[in-house]
């Protein structure tokens, strides 16, 4: 009886021991699992970081663009856009000589300038030697052309992008016996390089002068190529 009760109790001993190691075994496993998920999640921790890291070097990158675009180096407000000024360009002219016999599309010249700005320093603005406008910079312009005919004439004339015509301007002055006038406005986008002129339609015809007709134009807003800070 006594070998049996000693067997029973190292048996249970025994079972006891191993049940203890299986629910060390399974905290161990459980614990291992548990730490893979948080080296997983200092991983994505550690990403997270270095992305609000770098998000935070680009944010005081374009601040320090905003900071340089908007003060000067002293700390005082720019009152423009640096590198990116505001171009000015306009013109205004008038016929004052007169142009007797004109051909098939030649181009009007309106000789007297009274107006002619173009602050982008380029080959553009009017000129008149030729009575061609040329666009300094891409953007939306604005023109207007007024035209009186000689007495008793009638006439066409039109207005050229480049060599392509936009429109058609009429006179009537031999149906009253009179002089006939007609303007027209303009509102063109033109790039760089394109050029405005007014052109003669007919064979012989001629326009009164004395600063009667007027060409001008002027650039009612430039369009940028690229992203502008400031």
């Amino acid at each position: 009886m006594v070998a049996s009760g000693t067997i029973c109790f190292v048996v249970v001993l025994l079972f006891t021991q191993t049940e203890a190691e299986n629910e060390i075994l399974n905290r161990i496993t459980t614990l291992e699992k548990e730490c893979s998920k948080l080296n997983s999640n200092v991983r994505d921790l550690q990403s997270e970081v270095e992305g609000m890291k770098a998000e935070s070097k680009w944010g005081k990158e374009q601040l320090q663009h905003l900071t340089d675009a908007m003060f000067t180096k002293e700390g005082n407000l720019r009152t423009r856009r640096q590198g990116y000024e505001e171009i000015e360009v306009a013109f205004f002219a008038t016929i004052r000589t007169s142009q007797p016999h004109l051909g098939q599309g030649q181009i009007v010249i309106f000789d007297h300038v009274v107006t002619n700005i173009d602050s982008s320093n380029s080959v553009g603005g009017y000129s008149p030697n030729t009575g061609t406008f040329t666009a300094p910079v891409d953007g939306l312009y604005v023109f207007s052309a007024t035209l009186v005919s000689a007495y008793d004439q009638s006439n066409h004339a039109t207005v050229f992008k480049n060599n392509q015509r936009l429109t058609v301007m009429y006179f009537h002055g031999n149906a009253v016996h009179d002089y006939d006038k007609t303007s027209q406005t303009l509102v063109l986008d033109l790039k760089q390089a394109d050029t405005i002129s007014v052109r003669e339609s007919e064979n012989d015809k001629s326009y009164y002068p004395d600063d009667h007709c007027l060409f001008s134009g002027f650039l009612l807003r430039q369009h940028y190529s690229g992203v502008i800070v400031g």
